[in-house]
C-alpha cells in the first residue's frame, strides 16, 4: 500500500517553499521596490519628453508669430513713407490753391 507524504515518524521536513522567509521576503520587496522605481521613471521619461515636444511646438510657433510680426512692421513702414508722401502733396496742392 502507497502512503502519501511523510512517513510516519518522518523528522525530514517537506520543502513546499512556505512558509516564506525573510530572505524571500527582502528579495521580493527589492523587486517590487525596483519596478515601482522603473515604473516611475518612465512616468518621468514620458512626462519630460512630451515637456520637450511641447517646448519645440512652442518655439516653431515664436519664430512664425515673429516672422509675421517682422512683415507687419515691414508694412507699417511702407505706410507711414505713404502718409508722408500724401503730406507733402497735400502741402504742395493747397500751397498751390492760394
Amino acid at each position: 500500500m502507497a502512503t502519501k507524504g511523510r512517513p510516519k515518524g518522518s523528522k525530514n521536513k517537506v520543502n513546499t517553499g512556505f512558509p516564506i522567509t525573510t530572505k524571500d521576503i527582502s528579495k521580493m520587496t527589492k523587486i517590487a521596490v525596483d519596478q515601482a522605481r522603473d515604473k516611475e521613471l518612465d512616468k518621468l521619461k514620458n512626462l519630460v519628453s512630451r515637456q520637450d515636444d511641447m517646448i519645440e511646438q512652442l518655439t516653431d510657433e515664436i519664430k512664425r508669430l515673429e516672422k509675421v510680426c517682422q512683415e507687419f512692421e515691414n508694412e507699417v513702414d511702407n505706410l507711414e513713407g505713404d502718409l508722408d508722401s500724401f503730406r507733402t502733396i497735400l502741402i504742395t496742392v493747397l500751397e498751390m490753391g492760394k
